[in-house]
């Protein structure tokens, strides 16, 4: 296991610790034969957070990072972001979209903010890698009003920056 998520609690706030152990050979080889950068390390989120807030894209609030060690197989490193409460996740929101859809127009306006999110990512160089509904989280209360909605982007270990995404990444 080279990457562990621990929540915890202090002076009444949660947060999240992002915590990652080298990798393996294997790994790094695994992912340079498909012409893949392999993760090494907790500074590619560190450094998409901060991109994504630069450019105004709602993300986590990132507290600290922490690197130990110059070898990618057993250098250490880590990031504390503040918990994102309360949430839910846009897959467990839509989950009973089948057979309880909600107002069309709600629907579409998440739609275009997650569009927009995404487009806004790309424009500033970062792939997410894993843009999946899951990794987007809805703040509540939300009752379905343009100027309650509020999405964050989250969990981007495994995004890419550069300074434009490539048209084939």
């Amino acid at each position: 296991e080279t990457r562990r998520t621990l929540r915890f609690e202090m002076a009444g706030k949660s947060y999240f610790l992002k915590w990652h152990r080298g990798t393996t050979l294997k790994e790094i080889i695994k992912n340079l034969l498909s012409l893949r950068m392999p993760v090494l390390g907790a500074d590619r989120e560190w450094n998409a957070i901060h991109r994504l807030r630069d450019v105004g894209v709602d993300t986590m609030y990132g507290v600290a990072f922490g690197e130990k060690g110059m070898n990618p197989l057993t250098r250490t490193s880590f990031i504390i972001t503040e918990d994102l409460t309360p949430t839910i996740s846009l897959e467990d929101y839509s989950a009973d979209w089948a057979t309880n859809p909600p107002d069309v127009r709600v629907k579409r306006m998440l739609i275009k903010r997650v569009a927009t999110m995404v487009r806004d990512m790309h424009a500033a160089g970062i792939n997410h890698r894993d843009c999946y509904i899951c990794h987007f989280l809805l703040h509540l209360p939300f009752s379905g009003k343009e100027e309650e909605l509020k999405i964050s982007v989250i969990d981007l270990h495994r995004a890419q920056l550069r300074t434009r995404v490539p048209r084939r990444w």
